[in-house]
């Protein structure tokens, strides 16, 4: 039960302070967590103005699935064109944009089985060897369509903006803490003109 995974419905608005000993200035954060179906979408307009950072969650393990409220749409597509859309938003013209490559840990175990080539995103994708090294190779691939995508869909006057991309498991609390430490100071960064 504790690691089950639920689809979040509506908007979450969560409240934090940065991880960690080193929280200058006592700065919080609020994290709102929108559902990523097509029929939440429409919850998110409201919250865009005035965002310092977007963080966009693409689950990298669902390359081979279809989609919960369209089974004739793969969901790793969904997530191209979701991501590439909210690029485009001009409300998030100087917003710095956290890509977070999640369910690595699900990713990881069923590359070895299932090629990406499945998804008509990534059927340019030549396997390498099995093993760890496949591993790598296809994730390293996975991020480099996404940081094409980014900067396809970047005007020239946006690509100042931050753009990081963190290779995530949510179930493991360590690495999620260390990520959110790394936002953290990228985000300071940004704001200090560094």
């Amino acid at each position: 039960v504790l690691y089950a995974r639920v689809r979040t419905n509506g908007v979450v608005q969560i409240q934090f302070s940065p991880v960690g000993e080193n929280k200058r200035g006592g700065e919080v954060y609020r994290l709102y967590d929108v559902g990523g179906q097509r029929n939440e979408r429409r919850k998110w307009i409201h919250l865009f103005e005035g965002v310092n950072a977007v963080i966009f969650c693409a689950a990298i393990s669902e390359y081979d699935q279809m989609l919960f409220e369209d089974e004739t749409k793969n969901r790793m597509m969904e997530t191209k064109e979701l991501f590439d859309w909210v690029l485009k938003q001009r409300c998030f013209e100087k917003t710095s944009f956290m890509l977070f490559l999640n369910k690595f840990d699900i990713f990881e175990k069923k590359i070895q089985k299932v090629p990406l080539s499945v998804c008509e995103w990534f059927k340019d994708y030549q396997p390498i060897a099995p093993g760890k090294q496949e591993v790598e190779h296809a994730y390293e691939f996975v991020k480099k369509k996404f940081e094409e995508l980014y900067f396809q869909s970047s005007k020239p006057d946006r690509v100042d903006r931050v753009f990081k991309i963190y290779r995530t498991t949510a179930l493991d609390q360590k690495l999620v803490k260390k990520t959110f430490k790394l936002i953290d100071e990228s985000m300071r960064r940004s704001r200090e003109g560094i």
